[in-house]
């Protein structure tokens, strides 16, 4: 009997089976404390009523998310396992469509070489280790894409429903992707499409109007969102406006140096470099095999993904390019797989880039400058050392109201770890805080508050695993007076 489903694919399943079971109690962090939590909530606690959120957790996007996991929480329980395992079905799918396209852009022999980039990718797995909406985005970016190369219209037309429902970025995703191929084609490819269109001839036409059902449903969540709330993207009230502002000229050079690091970030470099080599090798030998339906598509994501990052203040963390940074795994798989090399170096070349991603996981910044936590795996030990520092709190009867924290940390507890726990820290500020609960994790905390911290104040508590520390300070009493 024919097997329905690689052993490859089985293997990486098992795998991320594994991963799931490992991190499936760790409480929501970075984003995902809105994205998938508050969203939840909101609906969890409206009955599933389909509602607009309130102002303060709405940033425009389409809440699927959110909805997904408070049908979830109504069938299975209110706990954290659940929305991890939520998770699950989206990045089996992933991989399973990987498979496919590995196999579209090479042979059954090679295609499971392209898991090993794309495991090891610290962004991927940092959002594969949260309840994360961008997991269900690049299931859709690969559905469509394993559609579009293996001509199967319905995966095409199912992929950009999911990525129209995830996010604007989503939309955005799903617009490179209609966009790709009609960079590759010639101009007479137009004249013949146009003949075609006119002719009703639906072989040729059909393929085009995948996109059709979820540019509906992207620009009707957008027409009733505008409807109910009065706008779009974002609005000046809103806690995310600041991050929208234009930078001004010199803005958009320092974000261009920012978007440049992101992409390069994590050892991705090397990645980089080897395509920097593969496209060489073609062209010295006039083989224009860099010249492909996936090179169109990451120039499409780029155009289209790129942009917001340079043209607003703070739009640049790494989950946003995980459709071009994923994209990139694909070509530089393409690339290395049309080399005359042989199949040995070919596997040495993969797991040596593999590897290096994977190294990227240690990767992080010194203190004072921003990192994104949620990009990459080394933000796993802050779930038990906060766990611990709010248990010392609660044995020292120190209030959560008089201890200053920073974002991830100033949500409602209930919001982060599902716990009933109502208290929520205050925001930091050395006038009105009596204790201060700082992280490395934490950005918003300035160098030149450490310094005041490690001048004025006492250290009460360190915790530190794996390069990441949590200190609880308190404010010294006044000098009795005289």
């Amino acid at each position: 009997m024919k097997k329905i489903i690689p052993a490859p694919v089985l293997l990486v399943w098992a795998l991320v089976a594994l991963f799931i079971a490992l991190v499936q109690n760790n409480f929501f962090f970075w984003d995902t404390v809105q994205l998938a939590s508050k969203h939840a909530h909101h609906f969890y606690n409206n009955g599933l009523a389909f509602t607009l959120l309130p102002g303060d957790i709405d940033s425009g996007h389409p809440p699927t998310l959110g909805y997904l996991l408070a049908l979830c929480w109504t069938f299975f329980g209110k706990t954290l396992p659940v929305g991890h395992w939520l998770m699950f079905p989206f990045i089996a799918l992933m991989f399973l469509h990987l498979y496919r396209i590995g196999l579209a852009l090479s042979d059954k022999q090679h295609a499971w070489l392209l898991f090993l980039p794309v495991l090891a990718d610290p962004v991927l797995l940092g959002q594969m280790s949260l309840v994360s909406p961008d997991v269900l985005l690049l299931c859709g970016f690969l559905m469509a894409l394993d559609g579009r190369l293996n001509q199967r219209l319905a995966l095409q037309i199912l992929g950009y429903i999911l990525l129209a429902a995830i996010s604007m970025r989503g939309m955005m995703t799903a617009a490179a992707l209609a966009l790709a191929p009609l960079g590759l084609a010639p101009l007479p490819y137009y004249k013949n499409l146009i003949n075609s269109v006119l002719q009703k001839n639906h072989r040729t036409v059909l393929p085009l109007l995948a996109v059709v059902p979820g540019a509906v449903l992207a620009f009707g969540y957008l027409y009733w969102h505008q409807r109910q709330s009065g706008w779009t993207g974002f609005h000046p009230d809103s806690p995310w406006a600041p991050a929208f502002a234009w930078g001004g000229w010199s803005g958009m050079l320092k974000n261009c140096a920012v978007l440049g690091w992101r992409l390069l970030d994590f050892n991705r470099l090397f990645e980089f470099l080897l395509v920097a080599i593969l496209i060489r090798k073609f062209w010295l030998s006039k083989i224009k095999l860099y010249y492909s339906n996936i090179f169109f598509l990451l120039i499409f994501l780029a155009i289209l993904l790129f942009p917001s990052a340079l043209w607003y203040k703070n739009l640049s963390a790494h989950r946003y390019f995980l459709p071009f940074m994923v994209g990139l795994h694909c070509y530089t798989f393409q690339l290395l797989m049309q080399t005359d090399w042989s199949v040995q170096r070919k596997k040495w070349v993969s797991v040596v880039l593999s590897v290096l991603l994977l190294l990227g996981n240690l990767q992080i910044y010194p203190r004072g400058i921003s990192m994104d936590w949620d990009a990459t795996l080394a933000h796993l030990p802050y779930y038990a050392l906060r766990t611990q520092a709010v248990r010392d709190l609660d044995a020292m009867g120190i209030d959560f109201g008089s201890t200053g924290s920073a974002f991830p940390n100033l949500s409602v507890n209930e919001m982060i770890v599902l716990n009933g726990d109502m208290r929520q820290f205050a925001p930091f500020d050395f006038e009105k805080n009596k204790w201060v609960m700082v992280s490395n994790v934490y950005n918003d905390v300035q160098e030149s508050d450490y310094k005041v911290l490690a001048q004025q104040w006492q250290e009460r508590r360190r915790y530190e695993r794996c390069g990441v520390w949590i200190i609880l300070y308190e404010r010294p009493a006044a000098p009795p007076i005289q």
